[in-house]
């Protein structure tokens, strides 16, 4: 196997960082629709999870966000190792690609659609299972072109 080194390890590496920072730009958009700040609540737009604590420790948005990056962190080995042993005609990583675009998507527009039009601990369920839904999908999306 080739090994990379100097320009060409960092310009192939460099590439991580559009998907990182989009990443965390829309991600960040997420939280602000989920949980506006209170200038924004005191306006009339409404939070759809609690900024309260959850078991004491933990804030509600603080463990769906918990939630979705154990199922990326579970994820993560199995989506290498199924990308590894791909034996598909697209290739061992195309496939990932192709079948992962749809489940990204969907999981990106539910985030923005809670089930209830207000605070509610069924939301807090809700978008744990969809962020974990999202990170998963993202993984499988993303996997085959890390570096």
């Amino acid at each position: 196997m080739e090994e990379f080194k100097g320009k060409r390890f960092f310009l192939y590496n460099l590439s991580t960082a559009g998907w990182v920072l989009l990443d965390s730009i829309w991600l960040t958009f997420a939280i602000a629709f989920l949980l506006p700040p209170k200038e924004k609540v005191a306006e009339g737009m409404i939070p759809f999870i609690s900024n309260e604590r959850f078991l004491g420790i933990i804030t509600v948005l603080g463990a769906v966000m918990l939630f979705g990056r154990i199922i990326d962190a579970v994820a993560d080995p199995l989506v290498a190792s199924w990308t590894d042993r791909s034996t598909s005609r697209f290739g061992r990583r195309k496939f990932f690609l192709i079948i992962g675009g749809l489940p990204l998507a969907v999981s990106t527009v539910l985030i923005f659609f809670p089930p209830t039009p207000y605070t509610s601990f069924i939301n807090g369920i809700y978008l744990a299972i969809v962020f974990g839904f999202y990170f998963f999908s993202l993984l499988y999306m993303l996997f085959p072109i890390l570096p």
